[in-house]
């Protein structure tokens, strides 16, 4: 997928990600998000690093986007770098079955829900402070 950029927004970017960032722990072409879905969750555009995102077995069928995970969505990634949906919607994502450190995630993705889907996806370890 064309146009996918990676800045940096945060000095913690990839604290969560256990394995090393390289093309064996992405999904390759990356994936699109919901603009729209995402501005309502974070008004200034950015979407952090280590977020959930999923759609529904539906959705990956109609070639949907990607937005904000929730219950029932079949296809679930973490997206790998910081990204600002205004200037670019297709993002990097982790592969399931790598190492995930919980601790380091965004706020939204260790909410119970997220966090029970991420713990079914990845491997996850304690990781260090």
């Amino acid at each position: 997928m064309p146009g996918i950029q990676s800045t940096n927004y945060t000095q913690s970017t990839g604290r969560w990600a256990g394995d090393f960032g390289n093309r064996m722990a992405h999904i390759p072409g990356g994936i699109p998000l919901d603009k729209a879905a995402f501005l309502a969750l974070f008004p200034d555009g950015i979407v952090p690093d280590g977020t959930l995102v999923g759609r529904t077995a539906a959705e990956r069928d109609a070639n949907g986007l990607f937005g904000p995970f929730t219950a029932g969505d079949t296809e679930t990634y973490l997206t790998v770098d910081s990204i600002n949906v205004n200037h670019n919607v297709n993002v990097a994502a982790y592969r399931p079955g790598c190492i995930v450190y919980p601790m380091h995630l965004p706020a939204g993705s260790k909410a119970a829900g997220p966090l029970a889907e991420i713990e079914k996806r990845y491997i996850c370890n304690k990781g260090r402070e």
